[in-house]
């Protein structure tokens, strides 16, 4: 039962209390060892589980990610072409302010914020006004502070997310790295599937690299977040320096890619523990 398994999670005492247990005689230590085991399993579940439940979700923050920053390179075009031909009549102050703000919202509201940079545009042909450079400059800040917060927003979302499968699979290591300390050589007294299930264990906690990835996805966050710090304003936190645009989008590309690996690697020890079953 899923609830029940959960409800286990949430009450499950740290390995500390077994931390010596090895030691004790051969009788015990058979005991204590098919408990660690029996720990093991449970936690296993719960981590498919968090895995199955969460998957999607995460996936879809990446994507978004991904997303945020092709849409970042949009508008910095637009505004580019906006800023040189605006002399020459092509788009109208508020017409560049508008058609930005069409880009800005397109892969949120589809269709409707695309009608309204059609419209822009075509009211920027009729119009005998050029785009002025604070319309620009006004276009730019809005977008760059929009983005800004939806990259936070979307970042604190997946560490949220991923925060209980990264503990599940600290917990699964640490009891891997307790049960290696019994010689299954001497141990007597411990029932058959117990001694299969450890290893199963001790083989696929030693080839994959899904411990590694989520230990480092706090670091890459917070790395992230420094570099972000480095392509605003220290005035306007919220603007970014002039001519960034593409580094921040470049920046953005680069954590989404970091953890859709992070990512693979965790379905992927799902997916090995699913096959030694």
């Amino acid at each position: 039962d899923d609830k029940e398994l959960l409800q286990w999670w949430n009450t499950v005492e740290p390995w500390d209390e077994l931390s010596k247990d090895y030691l004790l005689s051969k009788g015990r230590e058979a005991r204590t060892f098919t408990t660690k085991v029996h720990r093991i399993q449970n936690s296993l579940r719960v981590y498919a589980l968090l895995l199955t439940e969460r998957g999607e979700s995460l996936q879809n923050h990446i994507t978004e990610l991904s997303n945020l920053a092709n849409n970042i390179d949009k508008v910095s075009k637009k505004l580019k072409i906006a800023a040189i031909t605006g002399a020459g009549g092509a788009v109208g102050g508020v017409a560049a302010v508008a058609a930005v703000a069409g880009l800005v919202l397109s892969p949120f509201t589809l269709g409707a914020s695309l009608a309204v940079t059609a419209a822009a545009v075509g009211v920027g042909v009729a119009a005998t006004g050029a785009a002025t450079g604070a319309s620009v400059a006004i276009a730019n800040k809005v977008t760059t502070t929009q983005d800004r917060e939806k990259v936070e927003k979307i970042l604190q979302d997946y560490t949220s997310e991923i925060g209980d499968i990264e503990s599940c699979l600290a917990f699964i290591q640490t009891g891997i790295e307790h049960l290696r300390r019994h010689n299954l050589s001497t141990l007597t007294g411990v029932d058959t599937e117990a001694v299969k299930v450890a290893k199963i264990m001790e083989v696929a906690g030693g080839s994959t690299s899904a411990f590694g990835a989520l230990s480092r996805s706090s670091g890459i966050i917070e790395g992230f977040a420094t570099g972000m710090e480095l392509l605003f304003n220290k005035k306007d936190e919220r603007k970014l320096k002039k001519g960034m645009q593409s580094k921040f989008a470049k920046k953005i590309r680069m954590v989404a890619s970091q953890l859709q690996s992070q990512l693979n690697e965790c379905f992927e020890y799902k997916r090995k523990l699913e096959l030694k079953e």
